[in-house]
């Protein structure tokens, strides 16, 4: 596929790092350093996952990717119209148990996605540079910037789970 693909999936699966950022209450460095180093620790092993998925089951590979997009889809829909309170924490072990399964959807998509991404060393780099990103928007939504509602992220993981999940069926099944 091409980089387009490749950073809209990275996009993607970032983007919910705002959520982890909307808890923080000071440490604002570990933590930022916390959810970059995980999402790019399974995002990196979903990948070389995926290599060992696309061995096994090859041709079959993006129904098991577009599977995987439409329930990511699903489940950031399901975000969207779910309330939730925020509590701010600074506990180091609290704010890593948020980030593990964040970054779980990051190894699941890697792994579904690894024959599709052009360029395994971009997607590394951008979620390296995106998870911090936007869970430092996150912060910024709760301790300094007007309210912004968490239910816009979980919208626009939606569209964009889903605009791959039809980008891959299109390209890949249909064509």
């Amino acid at each position: 596929m091409n980089t387009y693909f490749t950073v809209a999936l990275v996009f993607g699966v970032t983007i919910d790092s705002f959520i982890l950022g909307k808890h923080i209450k000071d440490k604002l460095i570990s933590s930022l350093l916390i959810i970059s180093f995980t999402h790019l620790i399974f995002f990196y092993a979903g990948l070389h996952v995926g290599v060992f998925f696309y061995e096994i089951i090859g041709p079959f590979i993006h129904w098991f990717a577009v599977a995987i997009f439409i329930y990511l889809a699903g489940d950031a829909a399901r975000n969207f119209f779910k309330e939730e309170k925020f509590t701010l924490t600074d506990d180091l072990k609290k704010i890593i148990l948020i980030t593990i399964p964040l970054s779980i959807d990051a190894f699941a998509v890697s792994a579904s996605s690894r024959s599709l991404i052009a360029n395994p060393t971009l997607a590394l780099i951008l979620v390296a540079i995106f998870a911090p990103l936007f869970c430092y928007l996150g912060y910024e939504s709760i301790h300094r910037l007007a309210k912004i509602s968490h239910r816009t992220f979980y919208f626009l993981e939606t569209i964009f789970f889903l605009v791959l999940a039809i980008n891959i069926y299109y390209n890949h099944i249909l064509i």
